[in-house]
């Protein structure tokens, strides 16, 4: 039997040693044996984890949902992306904070003193159901008017569809064409039946698409090795082909419809292969049995983002067949 454990006994090496030793330098010390209790400095630091953890871009997890919470991002999908990110620098910006996108101890303060869970930066700071909104946005009020001019998609995110929309009202309504929602555009959005927008009505969706699909590619990109799993539908869990676009997309403020390849491809605009834009949607089609099977997302150069297979991680990848199909949704 070792000396590291007896059967019975919590006793450890060494352990009667150290109590002779003690009582001797007790005796020599008094004359008498005298307990020996630790000095309040010998113990050890306990150095608990902080409860406001660093938060920047690329972040992920319960933390991140909270912290969207809390400066109204919404949806609160627990992923610190490009929208999140400039919230946080809106916020910070509106409460003294040092404008770095980086959630850190100020800026925790900061939306402590905020106090009500439904704090939220600059726009949504102002004691108004109707805010001023405009393109890049993401807010509950933008939720509401996406809702009132009965958009196709509502998604909280003020991007170039809901530009267009916004043009489309003003026009009709004989409103200064701005694309901005003020408390004029706020109470023409319920009264006026918005029409379904022309290219002409929106000049700034083609400007800012290119944004948009900049988004798109980087928030593809920063999911690179999260593993293929054929029920996953976030980072945590894994992703398969269809909820890793859907997921890319939602970071966007783009909604394509829910994790379905079928149900993505349908939603989207239909293009052709030279009309393939960075961001576009690549579908793979069996013709043989007549379905589509596989969605990724174009990266330019014959490359595309998707989630493989079972065993393969996300990733970068040539185009393997000539049977894809691209359609559009930016």
């Amino acid at each position: 039997m070792s000396e590291t454990e007896k059967t019975g006994s919590t006793r450890r090496p060494g352990a009667r040693r150290t109590l002779a030793v003690a009582a001797t330098l007790s005796l020599a010390a008094g004359g008498s044996v005298v307990a020996i209790t630790p000095s309040a400095t010998a113990a050890p630091t306990v150095v608990r984890p902080a409860s406001k953890p660093v938060l920047q871009l690329g972040a992920t997890g319960k933390k991140v949902s909270k912290l969207q919470r809390k400066i109204g991002v919404s949806p609160a999908t627990g992923y610190f992306g490009p929208t999140t990110l400039a919230a946080v620098k809106r916020f910070q910006a509106a409460n003294g904070v040092p404008k770095t996108g980086v959630v850190a101890s100020m800026t925790w303060a900061a939306i402590k003193r905020q106090g009500a869970a439904t704090s939220a930066p600059v726009a949504t700071t102002v004691k108004t159901k109707r805010p001023k909104l405009a393109i890049g946005m993401t807010h509950p009020a933008v939720t509401k008017l996406q809702k009132r001019m009965r958009m196709p998609q509502v998604t909280g995110y003020f991007g170039p569809l809901t530009d267009s929309y916004v043009r489309s009202l003003q026009t009709k309504a004989k409103l200064r064409v701005t694309g901005v929602v003020n408390k004029k555009t706020w109470r023409k959005s319920k009264r006026v039946s918005v029409p379904a927008p022309s290219t002409s009505s929106a000049p700034a969706a083609a400007a800012t698409s290119k944004g948009i699909r900049s988004r798109i590619m980087s928030i593809a990109a920063s999911y690179q090795g999260v593993p293929y799993v054929a029920s996953g539908y976030t980072p945590e869990q894994g992703f398969n082909c269809s909820s890793y676009t859907q997921w890319v997309y939602q970071q966007a403020g783009i909604d394509l419809g829910g994790a379905y390849t079928v149900t993505q491809y349908a939603n989207a605009q239909k293009i052709s292969r030279s009309q393939a834009k960075k961001g576009d949607l690549i579908f793979y089609y069996n013709y043989k049995n007549d379905f589509i099977g596989h969605v990724g997302i174009y990266a330019g150069k014959d490359k595309f983002w998707h989630a493989p297979r079972t065993g393969r991680v996300v990733s970068l990848d040539q185009i393997y067949s000539d049977k894809v199909l691209f359609a559009r949704v930016v």
